[in-house]
C-alpha cells in the first residue's frame, strides 16, 4: 500500500531537511515513522536528499558546543554545558567521507544484517570524530572540567533479528555507555 504520493515524499523531506527543526535526524526519523511504510522508491528518495546533505547533525552540534566553550571559558566562573548527539540514528548513513570506510561491523556477523551494522559503525565513526573536536576545545582552554557521556538507549544491530529502537526492553536497547572523567573522579 502507497501512504504518501512521491512527489509529496519529496515535498515533505525537502520541508525536513531545508526548513525543519534544527535536529536533522530526528526530523527525517520522525517524517519516517509519521509516513509508515515506504516504496522502495520512496526509501530511495529519502536516501537521495540525506546522501545531499553535507553537513550532518553532529558536525553543527560540535561546532555550536566549541563556540559555546570558548565563549564560557572566557569567564573565571564554573559553567555546565550539555550537548546532546543525535548521531548514529536510522537511517544509518554517514557522511560521504565515512561511508564505506567499513566492511564490517565489530563483533560477530550476524546474517541479514551485515551492511546495516557496518553503516550505523560508519556513523558512529564519524559521531567519534565530532566528539573528539569538542574534546580539544575543552583541552585547549586550560581550565579543568568533568565529563560525562551517555545515551539515552541502546539499538538492535541484529540482535533477536531486530534492527534500530522501539518500545521494547531488550539488553541490546538498554544497555547505553557512561563515561565520567575528571579531577577527583576515580578511576576505575
Amino acid at each position: 500500500k502507497r501512504w504518501i504520493a512521491e512527489d509529496e515524499t519529496r515535498k515533505e523531506i525537502e520541508r525536513f531537511v531545508l526548513g525543519g527543526g534544527s535536529d536533522f535526524i530526528a526530523s527525517m526519523r520522525d517524517a519516517l515513522h509519521e509516513w509508515g511504510r515506504l516504496t522502495e522508491n520512496q526509501e530511495a528518495a529519502v536516501r537521495k536528499v540525506m546522501a545531499r546533505e553535507e553537513k550532518r547533525e553532529a558536525e553543527r552540534t560540535a561546532q555550536t558546543a566549541i563556540a559555546r566553550i570558548n565563549e564560557l571559558s572566557a569567564s573565571p566562573r564554573p559553567y555546565l554545558l550539555v550537548v546532546h548527539f543525535m548521531d548514529a540514528h536510522d537511517p544509518y548513513l554517514a557522511p560521504a567521507e565515512w561511508r564505506g570506510t567499513r566492511s564490517a561491523a565489530p563483533g560477530p556477523s550476524i546474517p541479514g544484517f551485515d551492511e546495516d551494522r557496518a553503516r550505523y559503525w560508519e556513523e558512529v565513526d564519524y559521531l567519534d570524530s565530532q566528539l573528539g573536536r569538542v574534546f580539544t576545545a575543552l583541552d585547549a582552554t586550560e581550565r579543568p572540567y568533568v565529563l560525562m557521556v551517555t545515551g539515552d538507549h541502546g539499538e538492535h544491530l541484529g540482535e533477536l533479528g531486530m534492527l534500530g529502537h522501539s518500545d521494547e526492553l531488550y539488553e541490546p536497547v538498554v544497555r547505553v555507555p557512561f563515561f565520567l572523567a575528571g579531577p577527583g573522579v576515580p578511576q576505575a
